[in-house]
């Protein structure tokens, strides 16, 4: 789906939103880089605050801050992005986010797609002579002392805030703009790389071709429920590898 050109209007429809055709990429821009203050603000604030309370040593235990800071964070900014979005009005929060539902056949479709990805990435990854589990992500999950909660970050907290914040929020404000739809795809993926600077360049090498194909997911379907499933399944896959790997050494 290729989005009309930004062609901003006045006025307000019979529902309160704005007759502008989509938000502006100076808008996008400006509230987008807030919510990431506001993101990574969050995630400080949480781990400062459970430490506060806890007898639990954060230092020993990163897993367990990383749990904390990106359940917390996940929640209060994607309910963020919406409440944004309901008080601007500019689009139906639905319509920005591209919260389309599609058939049963196009989702396992690229999920089957996503499958192949993940196995092509393990392999030239093996054939590296790498691990397949980052050392950072092991050690976060051997540190995460309350496992469900690693879980839910990783699972569930990460991808939908990610999603809804980069292919939903930024990318319909950017796809309408003179970027056009290969910028957008191009510009959030390279911004959600950025944020994962915990891994080595090699292993964002990866995360940049996985953020290419989530952006390729949401524009060939037009719905951000597509790579919000990928993504959260992607979790679910590499989470799986390193409980496997840790169950293995024995850690």
């Amino acid at each position: 789906m290729t989005p009309t050109p930004y062609t901003p209007e006045t006025g307000t429809t019979a529902d309160g939103c704005s007759t502008q055709s989509s938000w502006s990429a100076k808008d996008t821009a400006g509230f987008g880089f807030l919510i990431l203050i506001v993101f990574f603000t969050v995630q400080v604030g949480s781990v400062m605050a459970f430490a506060s309370v806890s007898d639990i040593d954060l230092r020993f235990y990163s897993g367990l801050a990383l749990g904390v800071a990106v359940s917390s964070s996940s929640i209060l900014c994607t309910a963020a992005v919406f409440f944004l979005l309901h008080l601007r009005r500019i689009l139906p929060v639905k319509q920005h986010l591209a919260l389309v539902p599609v058939s049963a056949k196009t989702m396992i479709a690229w999920i089957f797609l996503l499958v192949v990805l993940v196995m092509i990435g393990d392999q030239i990854t093996i054939s590296l002579g790498r691990p397949v589990v980052p050392d950072v992500i092991a050690d976060a999950y051997r540190t995460a002392y309350y496992v469900p909660l690693f879980w839910l970050a990783v699972v569930v907290g990460a991808p939908l805030f990610e999603e809804v914040f980069f292919r939903g929020f930024l990318f319909e404000g950017f796809s309408r703009s003179r970027l056009g739809v290969p910028g957008t795809v191009l510009l959030t993926t390279i911004i959600w790389t950025i944020i994962h600077q915990q891994y080595d360049p090699y292993e964002l090498s990866l995360v940049f071709t996985l953020g290419i194909f989530l952006a390729v997911a949401r524009v060939c379907t037009g719905s951000l429920y597509v790579p919000l499933t990928l993504h959260a399944i992607v979790n679910f896959i590499a989470t799986i590898q390193t409980m496997i790997l840790l169950s293995a050494d024995g850690r």
